[in-house]
């Protein structure tokens, strides 16, 4: 089982209004982008994760 492929999806998700913002500030995202990532396996196997952080630049 070995990697076939990674693929990165940058989600900009907008707080729509101030209230919400304001408690989005004390969850674990702290602000309106994630990284989805999909791995698939060279046997057919996909499976997703996510990332609150860009750490793009640390993939060689």
């Amino acid at each position: 089982m070995r990697i076939k492929t990674v693929e990165m999806y940058t989600l900009n998700i907008p707080f729509y209004c101030d209230r919400v913002s304001k408690h989005m500030h004390r969850a674990l995202t702290h602000s309106e982008r994630v990284y989805v990532y999909r791995t698939e396996l060279d046997n057919g196997i996909i499976g997703y994760g996510e990332n609150l952080s860009d750490e793009s630049s640390n993939i060689e």
